[in-house]
C-alpha cells in the first residue's frame, strides 16, 4: 500500500475500513476490483452505509454500470462516491440510476504521534456488552431511529480486534460515541457523535481523542475520516488536514448519514 499521506491511498484506506465493517457486520458484504471500484453494505437503509466506491480514473463505465446495477438490486437506500478528480467521469452513471450529488465532503488525516496516546479521561472503549449502550447512544447523536443502524452496533462488530468502540461519559451518563477501524498503520475514524444535551461541551472531541490513543498504541501512524460541516473545525482544532474530498450522489438521504461522518 502506498503511503497513505497521498491521497489515492488514503481513500484506499478509508474504502478498505469500510469494507473490513462490511465483511463481519450481520447482513453486510463487500467486494472490490483491481479497477478501484468497491462496494461497501452495511444493510442499514442509509445511503452513507451502503456504498459503491469508485476512487480511481481507471474503472471503465460499463464496470462501473454493473456494480452500480448490483448495489441497485440490493434494495436498499445507497450512494456512489468519487473523489472530486473522477467524480465527473461517474456523474453518467450515477445519473442512470436516479443519483444526483447530494453533498461534497473533505476527506481529512493526520499523522499520530505519541503525545495522541494519552489516555482521555471520561472515555472508555465500548465492547459487545454495551452492544444497547452505544446503539442508543449513536442514534440519539443522530437524532435518527436506532433501528436504521441494522447490525452496525451489535456484539460481533464490537468485539473485532480491529473494530474499537469508544463511549464518551459525563457522571457516568454516555454522552458521545466514535468508532476506529484499524487497517495496517492506518485507523479510519467513524460515528463521531454527541447527544444533542451535551454539545458544544467537548464530548465529541474526547471520544474521538479516545480512538486517536488507542490507535497510536495498536501501532496505527495515521488517522482518516471524513468530515460533515458539522465537525470540521472540531477536527481541525485536532490536527487534521484537508487532504482531498468526496463528492456523494445519492437518490434520498433515510437519516443521517454516520459511517465515518
Amino acid at each position: 500500500m502506498r503511503h497513505p499521506d497521498a491521497p489515492s491511498a488514503a481513500l484506499e484506506c478509508l474504502v478498505a475500513a469500510h469494507r473490513r465493517i462490511a465483511a463481519v457486520i450481520r447482513g453486510g458484504h463487500q467486494r472490490h476490483r483491481d479497477s478501484g471500484i468497491y462496494e461497501a453494505v452495511l444493510g442499514a437503509p442509509i445511503p452513507d452505509l451502503n456504498v459503491l466506491y469508485c476512487i480511481n480514473s481507471n474503472a471503465g463505465r460499463d464496470e462501473l454500470s454493473a456494480a452500480a446495477a448490483r448495489m441497485d438490486g440490493y434494495g436498499l437506500p445507497w450512494s456512489l462516491q468519487a473523489p472530486v478528480s473522477v467524480a465527473a467521469g461517474a456523474a453518467e452513471v450515477a445519473a442512470s440510476y436516479g443519483l444526483t450529488v447530494g453533498s461534497t465532503a473533505p476527506v481529512m488525516a493526520k499523522r499520530l504521534v505519541r503525545a495522541d496516546a494519552v489516555p482521555v479521561p471520561g472515555t472508555r472503549r465500548a465492547r459487545g456488552n454495551d452492544s444497547s449502550t452505544y446503539l442508543h447512544t449513536l442514534a440519539e447523536g443522530f437524532e435518527c431511529l436506532p433501528q436504521l443502524f441494522g447490525g452496525l452496533c451489535e456484539g460481533q462488530v464490537l468485539d473485532q480486534p480491529t473494530i474499537r468502540a469508544f463511549l464518551a461519559e459525563k457522571d457516568g451518563v454516555p454522552s458521545a460515541t466514535a468508532l476506529g477501524v484499524q487497517v495496517r498503520e492506518l485507523t479510519g475514524v467513524f460515528n463521531v457523535t454527541v447527544r444533542p444535551r451535551f454539545r458544544g461541551g467537548g464530548h465529541g472531541g474526547a471520544a474521538a481523542a479516545a480512538v486517536l490513543a488507542d490507535a497510536y498504541r495498536s501501532g496505527a501512524r495515521t488517522a482518516l475520516l471524513t468530515a460533515r460541516p458539522r465537525g470540521y473545525d472540531l477536527f481541525r482544532r485536532m490536527g487534521f488536514v484537508q487532504i482531498d474530498t468526496w463528492v456523494v450522489f445519492e437518490r434520498h438521504r433515510a437519516g443521517a448519514g454516520p459511517a465515518g461522518r
